[in-house]
């Protein structure tokens, strides 16, 4: 069942307002247009030189590199994988997927009710959160033009 996206955008300073409009804006331009085949295998390339890279490095981890997986396999129920094992599983899914079907899922995910929007600001203290969340895009997008305005 997809009938959810979830998104976060995480950088060094807070993102403002024209950011997030910007990145509704990429969402709506996924939906629409989809990605074609040297997109998608650009993307690919980059994904499984990072995890071959996470392979080399495996050795040479320290302590602190190993916390936050932990911590999100505990709390988010998530899988905390070695590196070798998330090569093989990621080269196994990457093998799989295209441009149509990519495309197909991007079209089932990015509905235009119930966008959820999450920032989060790095730096000192973790209280520095934000969330915005809204019922409608397009509503929330036509605020944003008008605003524009």
């Amino acid at each position: 069942d997809l009938s959810s996206l979830s998104s976060t955008i995480s950088g060094l300073r807070e993102p403002s307002y024209s950011t997030l409009s910007e990145y509704i804006t990429e969402l709506e331009k996924m939906k629409r247009y989809g990605f074609n085949d040297a997109e998608v295998e650009r993307a690919k390339e980059y994904i499984k030189s990072r995890l071959e890279k996470a392979v080399t490095a495996a050795d040479s981890r320290k302590n602190s590199e190993l916390v936050q997986p932990i911590l999100n396999s505990f709390f988010g129920n998530e899988y905390n994988l070695e590196p070798n094992v998330k090569l093989q599983l990621g080269q196994l899914v990457l093998s799989q997927l295209t441009a149509p079907v990519l495309n197909q899922v991007v079209a089932q995910l990015i509905t235009d009710k119930n966008c959820v929007v999450i920032s989060h600001k790095r730096g000192a203290g973790s209280n520095n959160q934000r969330s915005e969340k809204c019922r409608d895009c397009r509503k929330c997008r036509g605020e944003q033009q008008r605003a524009a305005s």
